[in-house]
């Protein structure tokens, strides 16, 4: 398992930020529908995924190199 460059969070950072502020853009304008909520539990559980996955790396690394 690969742990994230800065450069990588960075950038997963930049998209979460623009996919959120299009999520609370869509609730001032009540456009929130099934559709747009599954989309929001897909990316909220994709980067749960990707940060505990990233902290289990650096956990083992850690580990690895007591």
């Amino acid at each position: 398992m690969n742990i994230l460059t800065k450069d990588q969070v960075s950038n997963m950072k930049l998209l979460t930020d623009f996919y959120i502020k299009s999520i609370h853009k869509d609730l001032e304008n009540a456009e929130m529908d099934g559709e747009t909520l599954i989309k929001v539990l897909e990316m909220t559980c994709n980067v749960t995924i990707l940060n505990a996955m990233a902290l289990t790396d650096i956990e083992d690394i850690k580990t690895t190199n007591k």
